[in-house]
């Protein structure tokens, strides 16, 4: 759990390698020639995913997959358990050499994500969660951040070859077919983020759409933040803000977070320091003269803490 004194807790997902140059997306390796394998597979799971990738302009690998695992459960259909986990490893592979190849780019240093870091760097007690593989530290070194940020990798990591993909447990598979489920991957592990989260004066969330996929990680969060009886016991507004490409992207982040806390996202706002912020095209300085004041006043609030 994290230390009593810890207060600042930012959560990173794809978007954050986005920003500092690396085309992560699924899009990018699922159109890759030298790196996707399936691209003359006739049959099973890779041949499924290749027609798939030709259909679906959103590339939702997470989402194909859970599909696959919804038509598993069609007892008319043929499957191979065996072939179908096989071109799971190798697909797991293949992404694993795609973005340690793609990690390996120069990283734009004048983005938003790296003067994120260069801040979070000045203030202790700082805590990274990353739903990425990419490895945090090379980009720390690119950036000679000699302080230690740690960081905890919610789905595993290239550096430690321990990457995690597959879908959530409300996702009901075939048996021989739980290889799919996230959960059941021997690299799975517990961590502490909710309840670092909770315990944090200050949650920044960067890269994160907050929708189907990434919302069952913060659910209890939000719902907890948006809650009247709590607020009143406690009156302890929490900074929390959010960083996404641009403003359709915080329209996106409203809705799911609106659609999934019941409506209350009023009340998040009035129970809390709210903040969204975009990336696109911008650099941290005097002029973003909003999120220059934003972080001010969590500075000067953080230093009386």
């Amino acid at each position: 759990m994290m230390d009593i004194e810890k207060k600042i807790v930012i959560v990173i997902g794809n978007g954050f390698d986005l920003d500092i140059g690396w085309n992560t997306t699924y899009k990018a390796f699922m159109e890759s020639m030298d790196f996707w394998p399936f691209h003359k597979e006739a049959h099973g799971l890779g041949a499924w995913l290749n027609i798939q990738a030709h259909y679906d302009n959103w590339y939702d690998l997470e989402k194909m997959l859970r599909t696959y695992a919804c038509l598993i459960q069609d007892r008319s259909l043929l499957f191979d358990v065996e072939t179908d986990k096989s071109h799971f490893a190798i697909l797991k592979y293949r992404i694993g050499d795609y973005l340690q190849t793609e990690s390996t780019r120069a990283i734009r240093r004048t983005s938003m994500a790296c003067s994120l870091l260069h801040w979070l760097a000045k203030n202790r007690n700082v805590k990274i969660y990353s739903f990425n593989y990419t490895n945090l530290q090379n980009i720390l070194d690119s950036l000679k951040i000699e302080e230690n940020i740690p960081c905890e990798y919610i789905h595993g990591s290239l550096a430690s070859q321990t990457q995690i993909l597959g879908i959530d447990d409300h996702a009901e598979v075939r048996e021989g077919y739980h290889f799919l489920l996230k959960t059941f991957q021997p690299s799975y592990r517990s961590h502490n983020m909710l309840d670092d989260m909770r315990d944090a004066y200050c949650v920044i969330f960067y890269g994160l759409c907050m929708g189907e996929i990434d919302y069952p990680y913060f659910k209890l969060f939000f719902q907890e933040r948006c809650s009247e009886e709590l607020y009143k016991e406690k009156r302890n507004k929490k900074y929390i803000c959010f960083f996404t490409k641009d403003e359709n992207s915080v329209i996106d982040i409203k809705r799911n977070l609106l659609s999934m806390n019941d409506g209350k996202l009023m009340q998040m706002f009035c129970y809390n320091k709210m903040a969204f912020f975009t990336t696109e095209g911008k650099i941290w300085s005097q002029e973003y003269l909003e999120l220059d004041h934003y972080f001010y006043n969590l500075n000067l609030n953080l230093s009386m803490v």
